[in-house]
């Protein structure tokens, strides 16, 4: 069965680029190469530190010698290593990654995907900052007439945010965002809206999902 996916309705493929556009094309993929030669490099140095706790294990199995006892340095010198290789298997290497909410404010509508809310409301009065949920890169950003002003983000593990209502876009598409980076100004555009607030969505594989489970913040 066909799964709705927001960013479907908007974005058509560009029939031709201009040199402009292939230049930036080109330095973004030279940032992901430099990008994917850093992971690369993480990963060796994580198996690298496998091994080290591999000897590390191997060692404290045997038998203690009687006499002055071992010097404690060895000990936290692997606790520094297990500590090192749990921060990248958790932030470098996790096969997840979290939200941030896009501004502070209370939720003024909750998720519903039944009654066809795929996302939630912030209150916000016109004007307030809103931010990028986590990075990614613009594939949508420009005005609708049921959503107003909206930018849609691409992120990383098949996840997309929408961002409705907006009154100003500072964003572009095929811009690279980061997790914090102001994208937008809530606003109160577009016919669906009924007073000023940030209609915020975030979806993975066609499928809506209720943000309030994925915040790191909330």
């Amino acid at each position: 069965s066909f799964l709705y996916k927001p960013i479907s309705e908007f974005i058509s493929p560009p029939e031709q680029y201009s040199e402009k556009e292939f230049k930036e094309i080109e330095l973004l993929n030279e940032r992901l190469n430099l990008l994917l030669m850093e992971v690369d490099h993480l990963k060796k140095l994580n198996n690298q530190l496998n091994m080290i706790l591999q000897l590390s294990d191997s060692s404290t199995t045997q038998p203690k010698k009687t006499g002055v006892p071992k010097s404690t340095k060895n000990q936290i010198t692997g606790n520094v290593t297990l500590a090192f290789e749990l921060f990248l298997e958790k932030y470098i290497f996790q096969s997840d990654i979290f939200f941030k909410k896009p501004m502070n404010g209370f939720v003024s509508r909750e998720f519903n995907s039944e009654k066809g809310h795929f996302g939630i409301d912030f209150a916000a009065s016109i004007g307030t900052p809103l931010v990028a949920a986590a990075n990614g890169y613009i594939v949508f950003a420009d005005y609708t007439s049921n959503d107003g002003f909206m930018i849609i983000i691409n992120h990383s593990n098949d996840y997309t945010t929408v961002y409705k209502h907006c009154s100003i876009l500072f964003k572009n598409v095929r811009e690279f965002v980061r997790q914090g980076e102001t994208i937008a100004l809530s606003g109160n555009t577009g016919k669906l809206t009924t007073g000023p607030h940030l209609h915020f969505e975030i979806w993975r594989d066609g499928v809506p999902l209720d943000p309030k489970t994925l915040f790191l913040n909330y």
